[in-house]
């Protein structure tokens, strides 16, 4: 009976128990526990009570692909004919590549960090965003953190795809999810959009500015949900869309809102509290060290803050000036940091007023890089 086999060695690979941990309100939390569970049960070769729990998962999602074909198995198994995972998804081969692949990943996410692990990605949240979304690329893992008081508490997570070539969007048509630090841009309602995209999208404003820098090209980016005739998708399978199901995209509707920030990482680097707290301080200490310095000398003799290979995105000196010229509110800034580069923070003003913009409050942007053997500086200013 190689199929179950199959997942009994999933199964052993686990590392944690299975206690809801981590699951908050998702969208279809529910599903994903009785999936983990129903592979738990063949890990114990308890069939039977494996295939009451399948039975109950496609009760409530009959088109949940990778149940369908453990149910399949079993019901194999029973017959004693089994000889692989997937004995009845003949001449499919990519099919049922893609979905040990789901099982995988979904059995992965059992193996949560410390419950009191922080995203180092997330050192301060500023007031202006109640929550944040983080991608963990490598894992098909969208989190959604709470801001509470500048520090983020994680909220909920949920299973999504990503684009077939993997992470490191470079060029447009390479099939790859960005890396990167994104806002959203917008939201389009399903019925607005082919049934491809399911219960809706919130586009991306990829290329950002530090991909424009790095002659990044595409388009297209977006959050969106699955087709009406497919629960999920496999782990790779977007153009480099981040896709979810539909009933946890409904989920994400909640907390998602224009300009929300999304970060797209490779791995999600989960530190234990106090190196968080240490990079914080210490990042926190640095920026406030320019502001004042700003606010104080108006630009005069804060050089020394800047890189040697500092950048503008205007390349000019007018926005500058008008910088110069302005009001600025600079107390609650965010900083994030960048995934992809190490090193590189970025730190998000929102109250920054400049000359000629009719009183109007303009976010103001920072790329900050710790230079080898030299403190953090600031290395990009998009609209600086």
């Amino acid at each position: 009976m190689v199929g179950v086999v199959v997942f009994l060695c999933l199964a052993a690979a686990r590392v944690s128990a299975i206690n809801g941990t981590g699951v908050g309100d998702r969208g279809d939390g529910a599903i994903e526990r009785l999936l983990i569970q129903s592979l738990d049960l063949v890990g114990q070769n308890r069939l039977d009570d494996a295939w009451n729990s399948i039975q109950t998962l496609l009760t409530l999602r009959p088109d949940f692909r990778l149940a369908n074909a453990i149910l399949g198995d079993l019901l194999m198994a029973r017959a004693g004919g089994i000889t692989r995972f997937g004995e009845g998804v003949v001449g499919h081969e990519k099919e049922l590549g893609d979905l040990l692949s789901e099982a995988k990943v979904r059995l992965d996410n059992e193996k949560q960090p410390p419950e009191s692990a922080l995203p180092g990605e997330l050192l301060r949240i500023p007031a202006r965003y109640d929550h944040v979304v983080m991608v963990d690329l490598s894992r098909s893992r969208l989190y959604i953190f709470r801001n509470w008081q500048s520090i983020p508490e994680k909220v909920s997570d949920y299973y999504i795809a990503i684009g077939k070539a993997g992470a490191g969007k470079e060029h447009q048509g390479d099939n790859r999810t960005p890396v990167g630090f994104y806002h959203v841009t917008g939201y389009l309602a399903s019925k607005t959009l082919p049934p491809f995209y399911g219960a809706g999208a919130f586009p991306l404003d990829y290329p950002n500015a530090w991909d424009r820098l790095h002659r990044r090209t595409g388009g297209g980016i977006w959050l969106h949900g699955s087709p009406a005739d497919t629960y999920s998708r496999p782990p790779r399978a977007s153009e480099g869309c981040v896709v979810l199901t539909n009933p946890d995209f409904k989920s994400l509707e909640h907390y998602l809102t224009v300009d929300n920030p999304v970060i797209l990482a490779q791995h999600i680097e989960w530190l234990p509290p106090s190196e968080w707290w240490r990079r914080r301080e210490l990042m926190i200490q640095r920026v406030y060290q320019w502001r004042d310095d700003w606010l104080r000398f108006k630009g005069e003799g804060i050089l020394r803050y800047y890189s040697s290979q500092y950048q503008s995105g205007r390349m000019d000196d007018a926005a500058w000036n008008r910088l110069l010229d302005g009001n600025v509110n600079l107390m609650d800034p965010g900083l994030m940091g960048y995934p992809g580069v190490d090193s590189m923070v970025v730190v998000t003003w929102g109250g920054w007023q400049t000359s000629g913009t009719g009183g109007r409050g303009v976010p103001m942007t920072q790329y900050w890089r710790r230079e080898e053997g030299s403190e953090w500086k600031i290395v990009f200013e998009p609209n600086g």
